[in-house]
């Protein structure tokens, strides 16, 4: 069972303050963009929760050692039997040598590529965790085969969704996050506030808008960049994607309606965002100028750095 914790940093660290004592706590985990180049290379390899819970606890890597000696090829069992043997068997064996807080965390679960191995994922962990000394929390997009089997009987109560949380405290989280990322151009209460509204409950939009103020270290006209996106006019409507769709209009128009560029140049530039459009998985910047052959990586760079918060979608 790889299951791989790939998170979003710009989520984590609006609330990096409060809670940077809970998780030193936690044991080390790898981190990705959502549906990112170095995302996929994750999935492919192999990351193994028991791996990390011995790396964690030397007590279960000596109970896990044992299990090992005993079973070495028990790995390559159905998942159900790798999770008995190799953590609720281990587990139960060393619980009184674990702190009574400890907590796994499986992050953006709705990434595994096969929606019948979700299910088995899901199986295993909704019925076999209830007396294990550690918890879980799973987080996911909210895709059906997800969130059908959470809303079931008794776990009906064990959800909570990011969406249905107080707007307040959602949009004071994003007020805190874009104040701390747009600190170097010193940004006005009016203008943080703007942007919060905007954002609603999409922290997404905050980060696009970081992505685009800041980009290149905040050596790009950054003040011209955040009064483009706050002088945006907004349509009225209750289509909850409206803001960041319009966002991302400003950042393209911005882009292309560039009066330095040549028309071969904006040529390239569309030819490069429809290409990011229509492939099959996410590229890399070095994929990406191989596959059009018509600059190097780091004119690539230069030249499209206005896309980077679109390619980052």
């Amino acid at each position: 069972m790889s299951l791989w914790k790939l998170a979003d940093r710009e989520i984590a660290d609006s609330r990096a303050d409060r809670m940077s004592t809970q998780l030193d706590r936690l044991s080390p985990s790898l981190s990705a963009r959502y549906n990112s180049a170095q995302a996929l290379e994750l999935k492919r390899g192999p990351c193994i929760e028991e791996t990390r819970l011995a790396r964690f606890s030397r007590p279960f890597q000596s109970a896990l050692s044992k299990v090992l000696e005993k079973d070495p090829d028990v790995h390559t069992s159905v998942p159900d039997v790798q999770f008995k043997v190799m953590i609720i068997g281990p587990l139960h064996t060393v619980r009184e040598t674990l702190p009574d807080n400890l907590v796994v965390i499986i992050d953006a679960l709705d990434e595994c590529d096969n929606k019948e191995s979700t299910g088995n994922i899901l199986d295993i962990l909704l019925s076999s965790t209830e007396d294990l000394p550690i918890k879980f929390i799973l987080s996911s997009r909210p895709e059906p085969e997800i969130r059908d089997k959470m809303a079931q009987g008794k776990l009906e109560g064990s959800q909570l969704v990011l969406h249905e949380l107080d707007k307040g405290e959602v949009q004071a989280d994003i007020g805190i996050y874009l104040r701390k990322a747009l600190a170097p151009i010193n940004p006005s209460q009016l203008q943080i506030s703007i942007l919060v509204e905007r954002a609603g409950v999409l922290f997404i939009y905050a980060a696009t808008v970081v992505r685009y103020v800041g980009y290149d270290n905040f050596r790009r006209n950054p003040r011209s960049r955040i009064e483009t996106i706050l002088g945006s006019s907004t349509t009225p409507g209750n289509n909850k994607d409206k803001e960041i769709d319009e966002l991302y209009s400003t950042i393209l128009k911005a882009a292309l309606d560039d009066p330095n560029l040549d028309e071969s140049e904006r040529d390239d530039m569309k030819l490069a965002l429809y290409t990011v459009i229509c492939a099959p998985e996410p590229l890399t910047v070095s994929a990406l100028s191989e596959l059009l052959q018509f600059m190097t990586q780091t004119e690539f760079m230069r030249q499209f750095g206005l896309f980077g918060p679109c390619f980052t979608l």
